[in-house]
């Protein structure tokens, strides 16, 4: 058996890779006990989301209520999977913490990944798409945070200050 932690990890992971009669016990270990404590399981993602995102369960509560319990993109419903907390890249560095004012919205997994491409196009130029698609609600869809935040700032720094 190795001694330190690192060389004990590796060895794990290469026996969980060859032997198919670990990886069936480990299996139905987690299974069960996610059978057994859902509340606990539940409870462990959202204080790792309070923590990465700066907020709380009321503000993810009543953001899904706001959106009626779907993806603010595509309509997807919020079920087996949680949707995922969206936030402005340019304010918070994606690996840091969030500062929890740049939330702003609740999107499933493939929407969040396609509006993180889709910033990263059109901070190279502009995109018009056509009415009704997906694209034109992603743009309508940071359109409104845009002007959201533009209203804060206008707020925190006075009604006659000019924002840039």
């Amino acid at each position: 058996m190795p001694r330190n932690i690192e060389n004990k990890n590796a060895w794990s992971r290469k026996r969980y890779a060859k032997d198919p009669a670990m990886r069936a016990r480990i299996k139905a270990d987690c299974a069960e006990w996610v059978a057994e404590h859902p509340e606990e399981r539940r409870s462990i993602w959202w204080k790792a989301a309070l923590k990465k995102y700066n907020t709380t369960i009321e503000w993810y509560k009543d953001k899904l209520a706001e959106q009626d319990d779907h993806c603010a993109l595509c309509l997807a419903v919020e079920g087996k999977r949680r949707l995922s907390v969206d936030h402005n890249h340019e304010c918070c560095d994606y690996h840091a913490k969030c500062c929890g004012k740049c939330l702003r919205g609740l999107l499933c997994v493939n929407c969040n990944r396609n509006l993180a491409i889709i910033e990263r196009v059109l901070k190279q130029g502009t995109v018009v798409p056509i009415s009704g698609t997906w694209l034109d609600s992603i743009l309508q869809y940071l359109t409104k945070y845009k002007t959201q935040e533009t209203q804060k700032w206008k707020q925190e720094l006075g009604t006659n200050s000019l924002v840039v």
